[in-house]
């Protein structure tokens, strides 16, 4: 008997999402937890996976189409010859006039909005989508906006070369202004990355974190290791998977998408109330021995604060570890594509740039992680 697998309500508010990825095709066999679709809200992404086996034998919608809460996304059956049930109703797209605002906004044209604590439907577009020079602009000739700004020229899109700036905070209670130190000015540019270029999406896996306490307890004896080599492993184990999966070490530049011959695998530090992200050059020409080694030199010098420019830029993919949480959902470093979250409890999870990886590569490169190598000293 075949079964709908349609789209949720992510968020209380919600009559519609966007299909911004489907991750399979008619014909597929999937199993359970395996991921179907990616759906985009205007506050978060979210992976849908199957709830149970069997094989997709038709699809109710389309990649970027706006579909109904509640609509089919794609039907499953037991064998892949199933057919449809005769109720099974067409694609219900939502037509620009059944949402608030005909024109849908970009990822960037949200990020300004909510910055300005506007609606999209406050907002006139340009074209068929709202876009941020929609948002810019209205902002800019705003009734309130200062007779300086009004001459002032329109601001353009967030891009790497001019970027928007708020204006400075009027408050009504007491504050006082602290610059940012070096760890804050870096952290603040990695977030601002993160938001006004990437598209991020989050998805996590379970894993048998006893298997890989085992292995890293071996190799520690092994090699008469003072510290647990664990997150050093698992990082190297990431490193050893750009090699199946090469789009994680990549990005994106206008319409063209970058893969790097070389990876800086970037890991996190935290030095009391600094966060550093410290990066491995040429991080698949090592071993894992000189792998784990390199780290542990690099988070050493993260505590004394003694990491020079190199050793904390030049980051191509990213892994970070929280083992005194059950889950974190990472930053994208800038121009990277995936940031691995290791986090208590066996769970492994993935920050990625869906403008470059979908959720099922992502799925394969947690699957890949999770078991450690036969051989550790590979």
């Amino acid at each position: 008997m075949p079964w709908s697998v349609t789209a949720p309500r992510l968020n209380a508010n919600d009559v519609s999402v966007r299909v911004t990825a489907i991750d399979v095709e008619v014909g597929d066999e999937v199993a359970a937890g395996e991921p179907l679709a990616d759906l985009l809200t205007d506050k978060a992404t979210v992976t849908i996976t199957a709830e149970r086996d069997g094989f997709v034998i038709a699809l109710a919608c389309e990649e970027d189409e706006v579909v109904a809460v509640g609509a089919p996304l794609l039907w499953m059956g037991e064998s892949a010859d199933e057919s449809l049930p005769q109720e099974a109703s067409p694609p219900q797209s939502v037509s620009p006039a059944a949402t608030p605002n005909a024109a849908t906004p970009t990822l960037k044209a949200r990020g300004l909005l909510r910055r300005h604590g506007l609606s999209a439907a406050d907002v006139p577009a340009s074209g068929e989508r709202l876009t941020a020079d929609d948002v810019a602009r209205f902002v800019a000739l705003r009734p309130d906006t200062t007779a300086q700004a009004s001459q002032a020229p329109i601001p353009t899109a967030p891009s790497a070369a001019a970027p928007v700036v708020p204006a400075p905070l009027k408050l009504e209670v007491a504050t006082t202004r602290h610059a940012l130190e070096g760890p804050a000015r870096g952290m603040l540019k990695t977030v601002c990355w993160q938001r006004d270029h990437a598209v991020p999406a989050y998805l996590e896996i379970e894993f048998d974190a006893d298997a890989w306490a085992e292995a890293a307890a071996r190799f520690g004896k092994r090699n008469r290791l003072l510290l647990s080599p664990l997150v050093g492993l698992m990082a190297h184990r990431l490193v050893q998977a750009t090699q199946r999966f090469p789009d994680a070490n990549a990005t994106i530049d206008g319409d063209e998408k970058l893969r790097y011959a070389s990876v800086g695998c970037a890991s996190t530090v935290q030095a009391g109330d600094a966060l550093f992200l410290v990066v491995i050059h040429d991080a698949q020409e090592l071993d894992a021995l000189t792998f784990v080694q390199r780290l542990t030199r690099l988070q050493k010098r993260a505590h004394t604060r003694k990491l020079s420019l190199q050793e904390c830029s030049g980051a191509t993919i990213g892994f970070s570890s929280l083992p005194a949480v059950r889950r974190h959902v990472p930053v994208l470093a800038p121009n990277t594509a995936l940031m691995v979250a290791h986090a208590s409890g066996g769970v492994l999870g993935a920050t990625y740039d869906h403008r470059v990886l979908t959720g099922a590569t992502v799925a394969r490169i947690l699957k890949f992680i999770s078991t450690p190598p036969a051989d550790e000293s590979a």
